[in-house]
């Protein structure tokens, strides 16, 4: 667990639930940590507290079908950021926002979601029919597609059944183990030009170890990184001015 201390009063402190996988945690913390001092210049730093989980216990525990103990886990590390001061919860990974909803009812940090991110700035840019790629949990079911074509009017559509099997191998076999093969950018390309194909104006890069590989990359349509988004909201989250004065956010 890592502990900011001394930073200004009114930031509140980020809450992190890391490792999942420790890779796209270091970029949500590189992300925050570059923000905050853009914005407040000088040496500024983010206040945040962060748990990393040991991934192989959640997956091990996903795999079996044990959704209760891996509920277990995230409500147990949520708590233990709330007793270490920290005041808003951010899920350091798409998939994990399965659970979203029963991490609101369980733990009293104000959670800062991924598809409220991305949402919002799919609606900045004007697209409304976007392509979204992840593992095969984010794309198969209706927890991320459903909050952001109910909560920001976006028509979502996923690769074929095979396509999506073939990305959730390559995430959990190679990207979750640190590998960024020049395969799985080519499977990742393939799938965006699809995607465009069909309609879609923009992909989101809905696995947070996504970003690390087409890092530099250009695509057949815009794509959108879930993790830096994801991570500048939660700096507005901790920076936002009182109720009925916010500001946007200035393009980083």
């Amino acid at each position: 667990m890592l502990y900011g201390i001394g930073m200004q009063n009114e930031m509140r402190s980020i809450g992190l639930i890391g490792g999942i996988t420790w890779e796209s945690t270091l970029d949500y913390y590189r992300v925050i940590n570059r923000e905050v001092a853009r914005r407040l210049g000088g040496v500024h730093s983010a206040r945040l507290v962060m748990v990393s989980l040991d991934f192989d216990a959640v997956r091990s525990r996903t795999l079996a079908g044990d959704e209760a103990g891996v509920l277990e886990i995230f409500v147990e590390a949520a708590h233990a950021l709330e007793r270490a001061g920290a005041e808003l919860l951010v899920l350091c990974a798409n998939t994990a926002h399965r659970r979203a909803e029963a991490l609101r009812r369980a733990s009293a940090l104000q959670l800062v979601h991924i598809g409220d991110a991305v949402g919002a700035e799919l609606r900045r840019a004007g697209v409304e029919r976007v392509g979204l790629l992840g593992t095969a949990a984010t794309m198969n079911e209706a927890f991320l597609r459903q909050h952001l074509e109910g909560g920001y009017d976006l028509s979502v559509r996923v690769p074929g059944d095979a396509e999506r099997s073939a990305l959730d191998e390559l995430i959990f076999g190679e990207m979750a183990r640190g590998v960024f093969s020049d395969a799985a950018r080519r499977a990742v390309h393939e799938a965006v030009a699809a995607l465009a194909a069909d309609g879609a104006q923009g992909v989101i890069l809905g696995c947070t170890e996504l970003p690390i590989l087409m890092r530099g990359e250009f695509a057949a349509c815009p794509l959108y990184d879930s993790t830096e988004l994801h991570a500048l909201a939660a700096v507005d989250a901790a920076m936002a001015p009182p109720p009925g004065n916010a500001q946007p956010r200035e393009p980083a």
